[in-house]
């Protein structure tokens, strides 16, 4: 028999797709939270003024899907705009609206970086009689980091959980090349972590793998988590292959993988070049893109890090 450990999973999905109902539906058996994005993936990078109306056609999406369509037997998961974002305010609106159609089983809240934004939040939520579960802050700052330990020893009782994203701590730490989960340094950030979270009885999320189709890199990071973690640990998903190996992992399962090689100075510039050029030739209007050779996600912050890289060369 296999020995399983439960992963919670937080399933990011495209809530643009057109089996979208279908889709969700399917990933029940996985029982992931299906978590709906309002912040990073909403934008267009390359016409950033297009922003603010893209957060307003996701938000009304976000009405229409639940207006139409019940999914009883799934748990729901949002991602707002950051707390000190323009766009917070009108989020804390729709969840109102949302509030008296679905149950919001958690909330994710990107950049925390003080227990003061949890409490804000879970503030306004009682005032407005919404109820969730549970709210959990991303640590994607240095700052944030930096104030775990306080906001631990105050955290809110809907404070579970602690995320990690990986890709606003490079660009905050500004990092190029970034340091993804094939490198040395992202697990010694996720031993720092782990190291605060443990005393606290708090379980770390991991950031999502953006290779999409490594699936036995995928599998080698749950089983360098289930060490680290002792077997509870969360994971953020983006595919449904992502799902399904979280909910099936085996944990005996113990064929890592090891280091990327570090990068020389002309490397890193070729490297730079290839990260713009994918990202621009296979952007659809979003704050990411995918690599149609691969299938790596680039995301928005280590675009915007290549560009900086090559300008100050």
């Amino acid at each position: 028999m296999k020995n399983r450990n439960t992963i919670s999973i937080y399933h990011f999905i495209n809530y643009n797709r057109n089996d979208l109902s279908d889709y969700i539906k399917r990933l029940g058996k996985l029982r992931p939270v299906v978590c709906f994005d309002l912040e990073d993936s909403v934008q267009d990078l390359l016409h950033p003024k297009r922003n603010s109306a893209l957060k307003i056609i996701a938000r009304k999406k976000l009405l229409e899907i639940f207006n139409s369509c019940n999914f009883p037997d799934t748990k729901i998961g949002i991602r707002l705009n950051s707390f000190h974002s323009s766009e917070f305010i009108l989020d804390i609106k729709l969840l109102s609206e949302l509030n008296k159609i679905v149950h919001i089983n958690s909330l994710l809240i990107p950049k925390s970086e003080s227990n003061s934004d949890v409490e804000k939040l879970t503030s306004i939520l009682s005032d407005l009689k919404i109820e969730v579960d549970e709210v959990i802050p991303i640590i994607e700052t240095q700052k944030g980091f930096e104030n775990l330990q306080s906001m631990l020893e105050n955290k809110s009782e809907k404070v579970k959980q602690i995320a990690f994203g990986h890709c606003d701590f490079n660009i905050d730490k500004n990092i190029f090349p970034f340091h993804h989960q094939n490198s040395r340094e992202y697990w010694n950030w996720v031993k720092e972590f782990l190291s605060i979270l443990e005393s606290h009885n708090i379980e770390f999320v991991n950031s999502p793998y953006l290779k999409l189709n490594d699936s036995y890199s995928f599998n080698s990071m749950l089983s360098k988590l289930n060490h680290f973690c002792n077997g509870s640990f969360g994971q953020i998903s983006l595919t449904y292959k992502q799902t399904e190996l979280c909910s099936e992992y085996d944990s005996s399962y113990k064929d890592l993988n090891g280091f990327d090689k570090k990068l020389t100075g002309v490397e890193i510039s070729e490297y730079a070049k290839r990260i713009i050029d994918d990202f621009e030739s296979n952007n659809k209007s979003k704050g990411f893109s995918v690599t149609s050779a691969n299938k790596t996600l680039i995301s928005p912050h280590e675009y915007i890090s290549a560009k900086k890289y090559l300008r100050e060369a």
